[in-house]
């Protein structure tokens, strides 16, 4: 799906600006949750973290980050994905 496609579906399943739920699915480790929290607030140029559920596997070796957040745009959010789909321990964004 090119970018301009994930916004119009967006702008058309969402209404904006609002709340935003994301769910980012990685590795089990402190570096996923800083660096998913660094982008998040810089993005929604936020002072704290965003509030947000953190569950694991059972066996440990991954986590989900549920953050519910409060999206200016449909540009924001795909921006938002851009830059959490370069971090290397991100297996799944939703």
């Amino acid at each position: 799906m090119s970018v301009e496609d994930f916004i119009e579906a967006l702008e058309e399943n969402h209404r904006f600006p609002g709340p935003y739920t994301l769910k980012v699915i990685g590795t089990n480790s402190e570096d996923l949750r800083v660096a998913v929290f660094a982008i998040v607030r810089d993005e929604l140029r936020l002072q704290y973290e965003p509030r947000h559920e953190i569950k694991q596997t059972p066996s440990g070796r991954h986590q989900s980050l549920t953050l519910h957040l409060t999206a200016r745009d449909a540009h924001q959010i795909a921006s938002l994905y851009a830059r959490l789909q370069t971090l290397e321990e991100v297996t799944m964004l939703m």
